[in-house]
């Protein structure tokens, strides 16, 4: 899944506020997998724990901006990626 996001934003020139947003849920649904999974190590557990903490932590500075409010209100929520 991380392969498909990055080779879809490398062939965009820019990457547009609505995009980021889809690009952020696909990466928390593919860690909250890891996370779920009974059978992960411990430490990988805790990795991906820690790195939902800074998404979680940069998709809430973007829901304050106004920028966002924009983007969804004249966008909004069309998936740039077919899936995650």
């Amino acid at each position: 899944m991380f392969e498909k996001v990055i080779k879809h934003i490398l062939q965009l020139e820019s990457v547009l506020v609505h995009q980021v947003i889809f690009i952020i849920d696909c990466i928390t649904m593919e860690l909250e997998k890891v996370v779920d999974n009974e059978d992960a190590h411990m430490s990988i557990y805790h990795g991906v724990k820690n790195a939902l903490v800074v998404v979680h932590k940069y998709y809430k500075l973007l829901d304050g901006s106004e920028i966002y409010r924009v983007a969804m209100s004249d966008f909004g929520f069309p998936p740039p990626l077919a899936s995650c």
